[in-house]
Order: structure tokens, then sequence, then C-alpha cells
């Protein structure tokens, strides 16, 4: 070996980081892979009648097709152990952070000016209600077949179609006499409209947002099938692996190559594979793991997605909605970046984990947990979204992985200090990996900003 490679480490090729070709590679069929579901799921749904479907609960459709209705929520006192749970919560931390939870939300009860057969195409299963009886027809998360409103009992006898989104968590009861006592309550009873075809009307501007406004619209999308959940979830599995091995094998090769300021991270990388590859697999595991478990929880990631939507809408994170609405690309990216890297990165990583050794970590699994099971392809036309977000989940992630591999090494290249006596050498060589992780981390989400600003903007 000649002199001028006599000092440069060798890259190392461990486990999953291998071949940067084999990156690419899975990479591209995670994307295919999700692009050939996203169509398949398209050719499925595209004649399933009422896919377009929403109502309101509080105002007035001005337009021709939709129905008026009123609506309630069911009674916590049909859900004893989740009433239960929501009073403990409530003594614990006030009503209004309980209620944040979202888990005190029970499935609305919507009796539409309409008889039985009006929701004849969007019946699945069983049958429709006799007009007077007490019987309704159940979404498909709706989730018991019998409840009490009023002292009066009442019995599913229908499934609504999966791919009624709008419906999947509440009761449809068609119009009649007889039922007008259990909406006559002004505290707790609304009125508003169903529209079968609502998102049709929007995508063709037969209706404006000035006949909207100030209502809260219920347009959720209707589940998908479970083959193209998991089939997702494959795919979103090989971008994770294919963008890690790509991106991993890049700094270990610049690690060989380049010192500067990045260099004690990029040859920490080429040093400490082990460490590499198990913070990867710590919490890209936490994050598959749980978007397995929103499979069989829709109720619960309902309520996820709910939450995300409200912080970024009206919560500490509304700045990031408002650059969004501006159609400015480059000033949406900034707010991103503000939240990703000052934020996340800076503050509740480096900076606690420098305090409170491995703290940063750990809140690192929790949003990797939250984030999986929030973002969870459940729901009709997820997919299409997550063939190109997936990009931005491989740049934003591994920014955070690498994040806390570099904080990590603070207090282990600390103890290796102390075990091979030199604990002030150790200490200063983790910090110089930790200000260099912090400096790579910031050009990586950087690059992830700009991307997904850009995505979200013109593909929206």
């Amino acid at each position: 070996m000649s002199a001028s490679h006599s000092d440069s480490p060798p890259v190392q090729r461990h486990g999953l980081f291998t071949d940067p070709a084999l990156g690419f590679v899975l990479l591209a069929a995670g994307v295919a892979l999700m692009a050939f579901i996203t169509q398949a799921e398209r050719n499925a749904v595209a004649d399933a009648p009422w896919l377009g479907a929403a109502f309101s609960t509080n105002g007035a459709a001005a337009w021709e097709g939709a129905v008026r209705l009123r609506a309630q929520r069911l009674s916590m006192r049909n859900f004893p152990a989740e009433e239960a749970l929501m009073k403990g919560l409530a003594r614990r931390f006030g009503e209004p952070r309980a209620n944040e939870t979202r888990l005190g939300e029970t499935e609305w009860i919507l009796m539409v000016d309409a008889p039985p057969e009006y929701f004849a195409p969007a019946l699945a299963s069983g049958r429709l209600p006799v007009p007077g009886k007490n019987e309704v027809l159940a979404g498909e998360l709706a989730r018991v077949n019998e409840f009490r409103v009023k002292n009066r009992t009442f019995t599913v006898v229908g499934r609504l179609r999966r791919e009624t989104g709008a419906l999947c968590f509440a009761y449809v009861l068609p119009r009649h006499d007889r039922f007008l006592g259990i909406f006559g309550d002004a505290d707790t009873v609304t009125d508003g409209w169903f529209d079968p075809d609502f998102l049709d009307r929007i995508d063709n501007e037969t209706v404006g947002p000035e006949s909207l406004r100030d209502q809260p619209i219920h347009a959720q999308p209707g589940l998908a099938l479970p083959l193209h959940v998991w089939g997702i979830i494959a795919g979103l599995f090989l971008v994770a692996l294919g963008g890690a091995i790509v991106q991993v094998r890049l700094f270990q090769g610049l690690g060989q190559r380049i010192g500067g300021p990045l260099g004690p991270v990029l040859r920490a990388m080429i040093d400490s594979p082990f460490l590499l590859a198990a913070m990867h697999v710590l919490l890209y595991g936490t994050m598959f793991i749980g978007m397995t478990a929103a499979a069989s929880s829709p109720v619960d990631n309902l309520r996820m997605i709910t939450i995300i939507q409200g912080v970024f809408s009206e919560g500490s994170l509304d700045y990031i909605g408002d650059a969004f609405k501006t159609g400015n690309i480059p000033l949406t990216a900034a707010a991103i970046w503000v939240n990703n890297y000052l934020l996340q990165t800076l503050g509740l990583t480096f900076a606690i984990s420098l305090a409170v050794p491995f703290l940063g970590v750990l809140k690192n699994l929790i949003s990797f947990g939250v984030a999986g099971f929030g973002l969870s392809p459940l729901w009709i036309d997820s997919s299409g979204m997550f063939v190109y977000h997936s990009i931005t989940m491989t740049l934003e992630l591994e920014a955070y992985i690498v994040a806390c591999f570099a904080v990590s090494l603070v207090p282990v290249r600390f103890i290796g200090g102390i075990r091979n006596r030199a604990m002030g050498s150790g200490l200063v060589d983790g910090l110089k990996i930790a200000g260099a992780g912090a400096l790579l981390t910031a050009i990586m989400l950087a690059i992830a900003a700009l991307y997904e600003a850009a995505t979200l903007i013109t593909l929206q």
C-alpha cells in the first residue's frame, strides 16, 4: 500500500451497509412497489359508490344533491372502560389535557333526512333499517353493535362499505318522526348536511369555498384493503433500508477522503459500524412496529391523524402550515428546517443528550414510534403520497439517526477514555464527533426540508 493511503482507515463493510448499488436497487424497488399498489388501489375503487362522500355537523348546504341531517356524539356511557379512563386522565392532568388525547371522541349518530333506500349503494353487509324501528347502519370503524340514546336501544342491522370513509366512524339513522325526540337537545345536537358526491363537486368547482366557510367538514378517506396496506409498509421498508445503505456508504466513503469540520463524525461511521447499525435497527424498528400496530388499531390511528393535523393547523407547528399555504417553497423549507433541526435535533437530541446521556435517543425513539403509528398507510390514497414522501422519510429520518449516533458517542468515547486512562481526550473526541454531527445533520435536514417543501407544494 502506498504511503498516501497508509493513514486512511479502510471503509469497513458490515451487515446491511454494503454496496451502495444495492441501496439504490432496494430504494427503487420500494418506490416501484408503492407506485404499483397505488395504481391497483385506484383501479379497485374507481367505481366504488360514495367514495367522495362528506358531511358537516354544523352548516347549511347551498347546493343541490346534499341532504339535511341532525348530529350528536354517542354518549360515553356506551363505553364504560373508556369513560373511566377519561375521568382518570381528567383528575390527573385536567380536563383540557385529557381531551387532547381524543379518547373521549365517540362515534357520530347522524339522522339523515332520507329514506332507508337512499343508503343502498353504500351497503356492504346486512340489510337496510326498517323505517321507524330502532335500527341503524354502522360505518366500518363504528365499534359497538348496540348502543343507548336517551333510554332507547339501537341495533346495527347493516354495515357500510369500507370505501365510504366519511361515515367510517358514524352510525346512520334514516329520518323518522319517532326519532325527533332524541335529536332535540340544543346543547349536544347540531344541524348539518350529507353529500355522497361532495369531493367530486369540489373537484368540479360546483361547490366553492365561500359556501363552506367556518363549517366542520368530515371527509375522511376510506380504509384501504389489508393487502394494499401491507404492500405499502413493505415498500417503505425497502426505501428505508435502501436509503440507509446509500447514505451511510456515502458518508463512510467521504470519511476516507475528507477532513475538515465534518471529518470526526464521518470517520466515526467507519470506526463504530456496530453502533451505527444498532441505531438504525432500534429507531427504524420502532417506527415499523408502530406502523404494524396501527394496522390493528385504525380508530386510534384516526385519532392520531386528527391530533397531528391539529398541531400543524392550530398548534405549536401552525407556522409550518401557514408557510405551506403561501405556496412559497423556500419559505416552507425554512419553516420545516427550523422545527426539524433547531428544535427536534439541536435542542431535543444534542442538547438534552449532552445534559443527560441518551435522553435524546429516547426522545427520538418515542418520536419514531408515534410517527410510525400516525403515518401507517391504512387509508385509501395514502399510498400515492408515500410514493414521493418516502424519499422525504429516508432523508429526514436518516438525519435523526445520525444525530442519535453522533451524540451517543460522547458517553461512549468518555467511558473508553476512562478505561484507557485518557478520560480528557476521550471526552474531547466525543464532543468533536457530536459537533461534527450537528453540522452534518443541519445539511441533511436542509436538503430534506427543501425536497419536502417542493414535493408538497408542487404535487398537492
